[in-house]
C-alpha cells in the first residue's frame, strides 16, 4: 500500500542557472527529458495513488509539460506564491491531501526506493516522520545522519564533515501531525526547523536502504544523471 505523495517542485537551483535558467531545478533535461519526468514515473511505478506537485511563481513550464494527470495517475498542484522553505510548501500542499500518513520526495534528487517498504517501517515504528537514509561516499555536502541502534534518528552533523556515511535521502513517510503545529502559508525548513529543531521531541526514524542516490543541485551531478538515468523509450 502506498500513499498520497507530495513533490517538492518549486526549488531554482541557484548554482544550475548558467545550464538552466529562469526554470525550475526539477525541468533540468536529462538525456532531452526534465528530470522530473523520471522521478513521476518512479513514482508511477509505485503506485502512487496521487501526485501533489508543489510549485512556486514559475511553475508554468511544469504545469505545461506534466498537466493533470501523468501515465493515468492524477495530479494537482500546490503553488506557493512567495518561497516557504521545504516545510512550508509541505505544510501549504496537506491542504491537498487527505490521509493521516502521506510521501515527500524531492523534486530534485534521484533515490528510488520502495516506498511501501518505506511505509511498512514507518508504521512498525509508530513513527511520527521516517526520512529516507542515503549512503554516500563523501557526506561533506549534506550532513551525515546519527543513528541509534533501533534506527531512531538521534542527530545530524554539520554540513563539511568528509568521509563516507548516511544522509538524509530526501523521500520522507510523514504524519500530518508532526507539522500541526504550523500554520498554512507559514514559512519554514523542513529539515532545519522540523527534523534538526525537533528531533528530541518527535519519534523520528530513519529506513536505511542500498539504492543509487542523486543530488542535482550542481552542474557536475545533473551531468551524472547522463550515466545514472536510462535514456527514455519514449519522451512523455
Amino acid at each position: 500500500m502506498t500513499a498520497e505523495t507530495i513533490v517538492l517542485a518549486g526549488g531554482l537551483g541557484t548554482r544550475l542557472q548558467g545550464v538552466l535558467p529562469n526554470l525550475p531545478k526539477a525541468m533540468a533535461p536529462v538525456h532531452g527529458r526534465p528530470f522530473l519526468a523520471y522521478v513521476l514515473d518512479w513514482l508511477v511505478a509505485q503506485q502512487a495513488p496521487r501526485i501533489i506537485l508543489a510549485v512556486s511563481h514559475l511553475r508554468g513550464p511544469i504545469v505545461d509539460f506534466v498537466g493533470h494527470h501523468w501515465r493515468g495517475t492524477p495530479v494537482s498542484y500546490s503553488v506557493e506564491e512567495t518561497p516557504l522553505g521545504t516545510g512550508g510548501a509541505v505544510r501549504l500542499a496537506l491542504e491537498h491531501t487527505t490521509a493521516d500518513t502521506v510521501c515527500v520526495v524531492n523534486g530534485d534528487t534521484w533515490f528510488p526506493i520502495d516506498i511501501a517498504a518505506l511505509l511498512r517501517h514507518h508504521r512498525h515504528t509508530r513513527a511520527d516522520i521516517t526520512l529516507s537514509a542515503a549512503r554516500v561516499n563523501d557526506t561533506f555536502r549534506y550532513g551525515a545522519l546519527r543513528l541509534g541502534a533501533d534506527g531512531q534518528v538521534l542527530g545530524f552533523a554539520e554540513k563539511g564533515e568528509q568521509g563516507e556515511g548516511l544522509i538524509n535521502g530526501g523521500v520522507y513517510a510523514i504524519e500530518r501531525e508532526a507539522l500541526a503545529g504550523r500554520r498554512a502559508g507559514e514559512a519554514f525548513s523542513l529539515e532545519r526547523d522540523i527534523l534538526q529543531a525537533e528531533a528530541a521531541h518527535l519519534r523520528l526514524f530513519a529506513f536505511n536502504t542500498h539504492t543509487t542516490f542523486l543530488d542535482i543541485g550542481v552542474p557536475e551531478d545533473l551531468q551524472r544523471a547522463e550515466q545514472i538515468l536510462p535514456e527514455p523509450k519514449e519522451q512523455r
